[in-house]
């Protein structure tokens, strides 16, 4: 039982000495969890938007999707997050890293739109060559260092088709370690942290928006509902509502929003690493923030960086306070595609 105001207990408030010892969060895929995972990916059809309605029943995998539930369990009562490999993705076109990577998301979770166009899976990938990004750029669309954050969906997820040769590091930290640790010696920024940030909601193309828009609510960076504590953030999008709507922050926020940030930043708090190709990372948007260092691409187009990703709900999660909980659904107007065109 988790409450606000006391110190949370177990995985989920890891520090990075935690995952040293328990590796619970190092998923190895087994030869019969692979070929079953390959034959999964080749029953979909061919029309990517009839993958929708694929259910892991239908897949015939057992002891596939048996693995996917202990790592949706990870997700939700664990540590929150799972690196997973022993996928070779050498050889394989397009058409089947999507067809894997959606057998995967399926099997752990429901699918949500992550843009306004709809889409189910992204591409993440540098599309403006390096050039300064704007106020509605999303992140994923640039070469940028990304700064922690969370994400819509109840989780998130990226597998690596192609890394780049320098940078491109990726980062998690545990929100809910970080709560101990202001519990403990920064208390005078909770109550701040319970009220929560606006959040700025970027113009995309498609979403009907002449520009880009502030939430008309908080979302509280800490909750509480039914004896299980939520935690979610993302630093750049809070700062931009301030900054959009010409309404300043004041001391005391800032001074919130930065002590977070520090110790988000601390190395017995931050986790860091880098996915090769076909590797996986997935984690709980209500209990952990990540990152993403600068990168730079290979000259050669065709090897520029590529992650693909989803947002999904993972099965079995709780449900926290309507405050959050309304991130879960994605882009909720969006008609949902597997790609959009």
């Amino acid at each position: 039982m988790e409450k606000l105001g006391k110190k949370i207990p177990g995985k989920r408030a890891w520090k990075v000495g935690d995952l040293v010892d328990n590796q619970a969060w190092q998923v190895e895929l087994s030869d019969t969890e692979l070929d079953q995972l390959i034959h999964a990916a080749n029953t979909l059809p061919e029309q990517r938007d009839a993958w929708l309605n694929f259910t892991p029943e239908g897949f015939g995998a057992p002891r596939f999707n048996s693995r996917m539930k202990a790592v949706a369990d990870e997700l939700n009562r664990g540590f929150g997050f799972c690196k997973i490999s022993g996928l070779n993705i050498e050889g394989y076109d397009e058409d089947m890293l999507y067809r894997l990577y959606w057998v995967i998301a399926v099997s752990l979770g429901n699918v949500v739109p992550q843009n306004a166009r709809g889409e189910m899976v992204g591409a993440v990938t540098d599309l403006i060559g390096g050039a300064a990004r704007g106020t509605d750029d999303r992140g994923y669309t640039s070469s940028d260092e990304l700064r922690f954050h969370c994400d819509g969906g109840g989780a998130s997820s990226l597998f690596c088709v192609r890394q780049a040769p320098v940078g491109g590091e990726n980062s998690v930290v545990s929100l809910l370690a970080i709560y101990n640790e202001l519990l403990e010696n920064h208390p005078e920024h909770l109550e701040t942290l319970y009220r929560g940030f606006p959040l700025y909601q970027r113009k995309e193309a498609g979403d009907g928006q002449s520009r880009g828009s502030v939430s008309n609510s908080s979302i509280p960076t800490f909750s509480e509902n039914n004896g299980q504590v939520s935690a979610w953030l993302n630093l750049k999008l809070a700062e931009l509502a301030s900054e959009v709507s010409n309404s300043p922050y004041s001391g005391v926020e800032l001074d919130a929003l930065k002590c977070v940030e520090a110790i988000a930043e601390r190395d017995e708090f931050k986790y860091s690493f880098k996915l090769k190709p076909g590797e996986l990372f997935v984690l709980n948007n209500f209990s952990l923030m990540h990152k993403r260092s600068a990168f730079t691409d290979d000259p050669d187009h065709k090897n520029k960086r590529l992650m693909l990703r989803l947002w999904f709900n993972p099965h079995g999660a709780a449900t926290p306070i309507p405050e959050v909980a309304k991130l879960r659904v994605g882009f909720k107007h969006a008609a949902p595609v597997i790609t959009a065109v």
